[in-house]
């Protein structure tokens, strides 16, 4: 493909930031596919943010993040949610005309996780979706959304969104799902924790409620005492991982997990790891937990993990069991902190653990389209069909 067409990229609205050492899931995949399509087009990604490294320059497109705290306030009511709903989509709407009127001239557009995109031009848009987001207006504006590709990471969120828009033309839904790099996230370099007695449980995830930390916490806080004491637990992200406009929320939840990990002495803290040292970790413990609490679209964490050769305790909910199987996880149905608990200890009292080893990946065939030289190849077929509907010109 020559480089004479024009990409233009949009990152949903809700990411403000992009933490500059623990990259998230979704803005991984963001930056991954900048990389790809720059070999091919001409690419002009877009977020609400500027961000530039050596490699990677992404431009501001204005987003008036007033009307979203109007929108919080209203939403705390719920006579009014209504209202917190049309002010999003004024603000939502402001943001994809201010990408759209700066990249007019493109031949393509893809949004990631911003749906509205799709209604002024749906030919030439690509929806990749990494989590559930409102199609607004769907019910009388389904023939504009439905003539747009839509990419979604698993397939339990593909079916939510028919099951919630009542879609009936998915011709142009389909799944790619998230992907890792096996050059990076393979057991190549194993640290031996075979012989150690302490069990190494590794937390991952975001600092936030629906990922389960507090859980995590509570079930090490209430381990017996001759238990307790030889776990160990290590938070490796960063508590600004994820970038949110509701500070204040945050910032309360991320006190009280502080509070508890005060009261626990076997917790270690990393501070953030980058996208290049998560294998390190992955290595130097016997398992990762995922708790998540809500219904996870698909859990890159769980997926890098594993590729590493690491055995996962996960929540079994949303898109995590199409990455997982009952011989490479611990599957835990309606996750509590009792349950974390006892999961611990009956693999504590068991000595199970001693066998984990980090010597060979763990992933299985259903995992086969999870590399991301597979989903490199899928998205470019993509693109490379959606060119030649709206732009035929010869595609070598």
């Amino acid at each position: 493909m020559k480089k004479r067409y024009t990409i233009s990229l949009l990152l949903k609205s809700e990411v403000g930031n992009i933490n500059l050492v623990n990259v998230p899931g979704t803005e991984q995949i963001f930056i991954d596919d900048i990389h790809l399509l720059s070999k091919y087009f001409s690419v002009r990604p877009y977020a609400r943010f500027t961000y530039h490294r050596s490699d990677t320059h992404i431009y501001k497109i204005y987003y008036p993040i007033f009307l979203y705290r109007v929108s919080f306030l209203f939403r705390q009511f719920r006579f009014f949610r209504w209202i917190s709903y049309m002010i999003m989509f004024c603000a939502d709407i402001i943001y994809v005309l201010h990408f759209l009127i700066k990249n007019r001239s493109s031949d393509l557009y893809i949004g990631y996780s911003i749906p509205l995109l799709a209604l002024l031009f749906p030919r030439k848009t690509i929806i990749i979706m990494e989590n559930e987001q409102n199609f607004y207006g769907y019910r009388w504006l389904r023939r504009r959304y439905d003539q747009a590709v839509l990419l979604f990471c698993s397939y339990f969120l593909r079916n939510q969104t028919i099951i919630n828009y009542h879609s009936s033309d998915i011709k142009n839904y389909h799944v790619l799902y998230n992907a890792i790099d096996k050059r990076i996230f393979n057991p190549h370099h194993t640290i031996s924790i075979k012989q150690q007695p302490i069990l190494r449980i590794a937390y991952c995830s975001a600092w936030v409620k629906e990922k389960g930390l507090d859980l995590v916490l509570d079930a090490c806080l209430s381990l017996p005492k001759d238990i307790k004491k030889s776990v160990r637990l290590t938070i490796a992200s960063n508590p600004h991982l994820w970038y949110s406009d509701k500070t204040e929320r945050r910032e309360i939840y991320q006190n009280e997990m502080y509070e508890k990990i005060s009261n626990l002495k076997n917790v270690s803290l990393l501070g953030g790891v980058s996208h290049l040292g998560m294998p390190e970790v992955y290595f130097s413990h016997h398992l990762v937990i995922v708790p998540s609490v809500w219904e996870e679209p698909f859990g890159m964490v769980v997926l890098e993990s594993l590729s590493c050769g690491t055995r996962v305790i996960v929540s079994n909910v949303g898109g995590i069991h199409e990455i997982v199987d009952e011989k490479n996880s611990i599957l835990i149905k309606d996750i509590n902190a009792s349950k974390i608990r006892d999961c611990i200890v009956k693999l504590y009292t068991s000595k199970r653990y001693l066998t984990y080893s980090s010597d060979a990946s763990l992933l299985t065939t259903k995992n086969k389209e999870m590399d991301k030289d597979y989903r490199d190849k899928k998205l470019l077929s993509y693109i490379h069909q959606r060119l030649l509907v709206v732009n035929p010109r010869q595609i070598n």
